[in-house]
């Protein structure tokens, strides 16, 4: 069977994550799903926790991708035994290695290693997984869609009076990758929109994770009810409501779109 007779299938980093896991379960309902992560524990839970149906469209590969070499050698790999058509960019490493809610994080101390972490996961890992992707398929002449998962945070400062005393705090370092992402989302779409492979990027607002312990997660009442109150529709969102962009970008409906950022955040970013 040749790949173009094989299912289409789309490859999801980040997968066992806040949003990935929600990402893997929808897109598992329309394509053959490949799911990367660092932790094969977590991966075989998320296969488990889907429904039978889609555990037959969902494959899972462990990846660690500040190992960029290895990444790239696993992506060119996945691309020559599979029908590729799709890849989320989504994986970023939300934690005190990157500057996240730990002191050494701060403006005043966040120092290099923390930096050139998030940056090597955040952005060049997806422009590494871009290249072989892009590539394989512009040889086999063949059409490809990318989605970059960014954040309101690449375009708009975090407040600090939602900080105000508080451990928790957005670091200099999601900000500057998720905006070099953007960059990149847009270069991309310019240099090879012409080639079929449309790039877009879906940029999420306040999104905290209340469900599952990680180092990101919050229950702090107090600091979600600041959110709310800044945002538009005084919410929050939950990674069910980016479902609807992240298909359509990948959908045949979204030909004419390319380059685009959609912002999912409840209007924070308009005021």
């Amino acid at each position: 069977m040749s790949l173009s007779e094989q299912q289409p299938c789309v490859v999801v980093t980040g997968a066992t994550g806040y949003f990935g896991g929600y990402f893997v379960s929808a897109l598992a309902k329309h394509y053959r799903v490949i799911a990367l992560a660092r932790s094969a524990d977590k991966l075989a839970a998320l296969k488990a926790q889907n429904s039978e149906a889609a555990q037959i469209n969902i494959d899972t590969q462990v990846c660690d991708l500040s190992d960029l070499q290895a990444s790239r050698d696993l992506m060119r790999q996945l691309m020559q035994t599979n029908n590729i058509i799709g890849l989320v960019n989504n994986a970023f490493p939300l934690g005190k290695a990157t500057g996240f809610n730990t002191p050494e994080g701060a403006l005043n101390s966040i120092n290099t290693d923390m930096v050139s972490q998030a940056f090597c996961a955040g952005a060049l890992a997806p422009l590494v997984l871009i290249q072989e992707f892009g590539n394989a398929l512009m040889q086999r002449g063949a059409a490809g869609k990318i989605v970059n998962i960014s954040s309101m945070y690449a375009s708009v400062s975090p407040d600090p009076a939602l900080y105000e005393g508080k451990t928790t705090f957005n670091p200099v370092s999601y900000g500057m990758t998720k905006a070099a992402l953007e960059y990149l989302t847009k270069y991309v779409a310019s240099f090879w929109g012409a080639k079929g492979i449309r790039c877009n990027a879906i940029a999420p607002g306040p999104f905290p994770n209340t469900e599952f312990e990680s180092e990101n997660a919050t229950r702090d009442e107090p600091f979600l009810a600041r959110l709310k109150a800044k945002n538009c529709n005084h919410q929050v969102g939950h990674p069910s409501q980016l479902i609807g962009a992240l298909t359509l970008l990948l959908s045949d409906d979204a030909e004419f779109i390319n380059g685009e950022i959609i912002r999912v955040d409840g209007g924070w970013t308009v005021r």
